[in-house]
């Protein structure tokens, strides 16, 4: 599922002075689990200003905690939230990410996590404004002849729906062709 760090979501950590607040009923679970990934909704900043609303958004670099609290393994950076803060956001995000040892995937990269002596490869690609490239099929492709099971996910669609439309179908349909197992 989505992970939202930013917001009102940090906010209400700041006023309890608590970053495992959002993950306190969930890290349990999460924490038995072999592999727990999610899509981080959010760049993670060092100066990131505390705002409870609106479309750009970000989360303090100690919002990770909770990550980390809650077994979070591997994240998605691909979502349309991801360049908030530009280049630079994104630069930060990787490097507070590593610091956490929290992979992450969805910048055109591959994330690779054994589990059990299999290898479990996660590709990730933001088409909520926009389509595949050719280079994205390609990408897939090279990353299935390095893992056992590819799984890609995608975040797209139309906000707030719950099903998948036509586009996505087909897109879906081209990305199982070219090497996945999984679309998440």
């Amino acid at each position: 599922g989505d992970i939202m760090l930013g917001r009102s979501v940090m906010s209400r950590c700041l006023k309890l002075n608590d970053y495992n607040y959002p993950f306190l009923k969930v890290a349990e679970v999460l924490k038995k689990a072999d592999l727990t990934v999610s899509n981080l909704e959010n760049p993670i900043t060092q100066n990131c200003p505390i705002i409870d609303g609106g479309f750009t958004f970000c989360a303090k670099k100690e919002m990770l905690n909770g990550l980390e609290f809650a077994g979070i393994d591997v994240v998605s950076l691909a979502n349309n939230h991801t360049m908030n803060y530009g280049e630079n956001g994104l630069k930060q995000t990787k490097e507070f990410l590593t610091e956490k040892n929290i992979d992450y995937f969805g910048v055109n990269n591959l994330a690779i996590k054994e589990i059990k002596g299999v290898k479990f490869g996660f590709l990730g690609f933001d088409y909520v404004n926009k389509n595949p490239k050719e280079s994205d099929y390609e990408l897939i492709q090279n990353s299935k002849k390095e893992v056992d099971v590819l799984i890609v996910m995608p975040h797209w669609g139309i906000e707030y729906k719950a099903r998948s439309n036509s586009n996505q179908q087909e897109i879906a349909k081209k990305i199982v062709d070219n090497g996945a197992d999984v679309i998440v």
